[in-house]
């Protein structure tokens, strides 16, 4: 088991292959505004993260074509 301390502010960034790096700029944006990005995947998460990702407040559904 992981050792996890959770906050009110922690969310996950799932369902984008990442493969242009636009979510790692989605994740600076998200915790510019005070979010903690707990876990990104599933195009560069790690297997650490995806088991945090239970834990965290809110699923934030990332896909770039919906952002264009």
């Amino acid at each position: 088991t992981l050792k996890f301390e959770g906050t009110p502010y922690d969310v996950a960034i799932i369902g984008d292959y990442n493969i242009g790096g636009d979510a790692w700029a989605s994740r600076i944006l998200l915790e510019e505004i005070g979010l903690r990005v707990v876990a990104q995947w599933s195009g560069d998460g790690t297997i650490n993260e995806m088991l945090m990702t239970p834990n965290v407040k809110m699923n934030l559904i990332h896909c770039y074509r919906s952002m264009n």
